[in-house]
């Protein structure tokens, strides 16, 4: 599967979807550093209702906007993320241009170097994602 996507500079980015390794490696090193957060969003589930739709439905308090800071950073931080994400993006070319390390020595090309990075995990994360989502239906619902 590919996909074409524009970044917020007007460059186009084109990506494939990795092997699944490469992929598995990825969700693996991405679920390892969101362990180390703690989700605190701030969101109280109201009796019979689902979470996600919880999480959406409110304003982001002071809670929810530091727990998506120290996600970032360490999403950000993290070398084996990094490490995952460049062999996802071994598939990808922007402007046409394959996607290596070296593209972003050109400091003109750095303002795309997050958004590249975000759309290439977000890319290869998003079928794992659709089970996550299948694995925490009803938790908000379920009874001990």
């Amino acid at each position: 599967m590919s996909v074409s996507k524009q970044l917020p500079s007007g460059a186009t980015l084109e990506m494939t979807m990795a092997g699944l390794e490469d992929a598995n490696d990825l969700l693996e090193a991405t679920m390892r550093e969101l362990e180390s957060v703690a989700l605190r969003l701030g969101i109280k589930v109201q009796d019979g209702q689902d979470l996600i739709v919880s999480l959406f439905s409110g304003e982001l308090g002071e809670e929810a906007i530091d727990t998506l800071k120290n996600i970032l950073a360490r999403l950000i931080a993290s070398k084996e993320v990094k490490a995952a994400l460049w062999k996802c993006a071994r598939r990808t070319t922007l402007d046409r241009v394959l996607v290596t390390i070296d593209l972003f020595e050109d400091e003109e090309k750095r303002v795309d170097y997050l958004p590249m990075l975000k759309e290439v995990l977000v890319f290869n994360l998003s079928p794992f994602i659709k089970s996550l989502k299948y694995l925490l239906s009803g938790l908000s619902k379920a009874t001990v």
